[in-house]
């Protein structure tokens, strides 16, 4: 096609668009679309095994933190961690059942090196073990 005939299509069109009117337009685009990536990874509502913890922040019961787990399969579990394991930790660290839903529950297991990242203020994520078919995952962190 040559030069004369692609200005008359582009006219035919609805008009020439200027060079910098398409920069600008594409400058834009190469903006957002690297943006709308991040929201859509970072979307909630994922029932795989991949999706990350936690559903929400830990909250305190007692002398307990409670944590959720990530959703898989629709539901998530509760598992409670003494305080006092996460200012001392044991040298057995803790383990246990997380709560039962759906007629299930998993094991959890956290060691005492793990328990001592989190009284240091780090996050710590621990897989569950496999009940019905599939695993959870806990993200243990310190309130402040």
């Amino acid at each position: 096609m040559k030069r004369r005939e692609f200005d008359m299509s582009l006219q035919q069109l609805g008009g020439v668009m200027e060079r910098r009117q398409f920069c600008k337009l594409v400058g834009g685009a190469l903006v957002l679309i690297p943006a709308g990536l991040f929201l859509v990874r970072c979307g909630g509502g994922s029932s795989d095994q991949t999706a990350n913890g936690p559903t929400n922040q830990p909250s305190q019961n007692g002398t307990k933190f409670i944590y959720t787990s990530n959703v898989v399969g629709d539901h998530s579990h509760t598992f409670g961690i003494e305080i006092s394991a996460i200012d001392m930790p044991p040298g057995t660290g803790v383990n246990g059942p997380s709560s039962v839903v759906e007629n299930h529950s998993h094991s959890v297991v956290v060691s005492s090196a793990q328990l001592s990242s989190i009284s240091a203020g780090q996050t710590v994520e621990v897989r569950t073990g496999t009940a019905e078919g599939h695993t959870h995952l806990f993200t243990f962190l310190k309130l402040a």
